[in-house]
């Protein structure tokens, strides 16, 4: 592959969710809810950790 795994994942605007009150990742647990019984965030490490190189740049 000549792309890396990750290059379509959405960046996420961490400001305007805190300021939110992260109501997207409630409604988002609340469905998932909905949907199964139980779930589980598989790597969360990865989602604390979250960073990304602007657009343009190296």
């Amino acid at each position: 592959a000549d792309k890396p795994i990750f290059i379509c994942s959405p960046l996420y605007d961490w400001k305007t969710m805190a300021d939110e009150g992260f109501s997207w990742w409630i409604l988002r647990m609340k469905r998932a809810y909905d949907l199964f019984d139980e779930f589980r965030i598989d790597h969360f490490r990865g989602l604390a950790g979250y960073w990304a190189v602007p657009a343009g740049e190296k």
